[in-house]
Order: C-alpha cells, then sequence, then structure tokens
C-alpha cells in the first residue's frame, strides 16, 4: 500500500471578530472601509485591494453579510497539486462551512500594507470558499473560491472563479484559509 502525504499542512490558526454587517455603512463603527474590497484612489499602491477581478466585481463584490459570528479560522498549505472537489472534501466543507467574505476581508486587512502576519506576503495565493448568504444582494447558488496574493508593488490582488469551472486546480503551495 502506497502512504501519501497529508493534502493540507496546517500553518496558523486566526481569530476573527464577530461582525454585525459587512460592508459597514459607517467607518467610525469598524475599521472596515464602507465599501469594503475597494480600492481608495490617493492612498497609493501599497495599501489594500489594488486590483479585483471581473468575476470578483460582478459575483463577488455586491455580497452583504450580517451578524456574522466570532470564528477561528484554519491556515493551511497545500502539500500538492490539487483541484477544488478534493481540497473542499479534505477541508470537510460540508461539516464545517464556509468562510464569510467578512472574515475573508479581516485577516486581509491586518496586512494591508504587507505587514508580518500568518499571510504570506511573498505572492503566495491565499484562498477562502465563499458562498453568498440566500438573503444578500448578490447570491448566485454556487460555490466561489476567492483567491487574493500580495502584489510586489503593495496591495492585494483578488480574484474569483466558480467552483465548478475553476478546472485547472490549485499548485503545491497555495494556502486556504477555512473554518
Amino acid at each position: 500500500m502506497i502512504k501519501t502525504s497529508p493534502l493540507l499542512k496546517h500553518i496558523a490558526t486566526i481569530d476573527v471578530p464577530a461582525i454585525t454587517l459587512f460592508p459597514c455603512d459607517n467607518n467610525r463603527e469598524s475599521h472596515f472601509q464602507p465599501r469594503g474590497f475597494q480600492f481608495e484612489a490617493g492612498k497609493g499602491v501599497d495599501r489594500g485591494i489594488l486590483f479585483r477581478g471581473e468575476d470578483f466585481i460582478r459575483r463577488i463584490l455586491p455580497i452583504r453579510e450580517k451578524n456574522i459570528p466570532a470564528t477561528t479560522l484554519t491556515l493551511s498549505e497545500l502539500t500538492r497539486d490539487a483541484k477544488n472537489f478534493r481540497i473542499a472534501a479534505e477541508l470537510n466543507l460540508d461539516e464545517r462551512g464556509l468562510v464569510s467574505l467578512g472574515h475573508f476581508y479581516e485577516v486581509l486587512f491586518r496586512q494591508f500594507n504587507g505587514e508580518a502576519g500568518v499571510l504570506a506576503t511573498d505572492g503566495t495565493i491565499h484562498v477562502a470558499y465563499i458562498l453568498p448568504p440566500e438573503e444578500c444582494l448578490g447570491y448566485h447558488g454556487d460555490i466561489w473560491p476567492v483567491a487574493a496574493y500580495l502584489l510586489k508593488a503593495g496591495g492585494w490582488e483578488v480574484q474569483a472563479s466558480s467552483f465548478a469551472s475553476f478546472e485547472f486546480g490549485w499548485t503545491e503551495g497555495t494556502r486556504f484559509l477555512s473554518r
């Protein structure tokens, strides 16, 4: 019998707070930008979200979330190339659930300027599987892998693709956030 290494290697755990509303409407109540995932002109290319892919803009950006409970996220790294279905099974998404967009943003926000932290700042891709809740604007009934990586020029690039349509899979070293 051939023994294989685990598909995912545990890297860290990340505590994320409860979020009343994401994105928030009142900047004074939260550190979230009112429109979340928006790049603010005049802040410089070394801050925040620098680039957003078209699918992210159309399918994910309209999401509005309410009353997201605090949780602990797990950061894991792929030990070999794999596709979404295999990774989702390994992360046990059916039992644990998906990551909220607000929590994914919270983790990115902590390293908006490329600060040291749990996320890699060397261009490594970080992925969270997100399913917009039925009651939110932007619900499309499909799980969306949302991927982000820090650009050399500074700022995060964020992309999204439909779970089933991303046929190429992910390469070894890609990191995944899960609950």
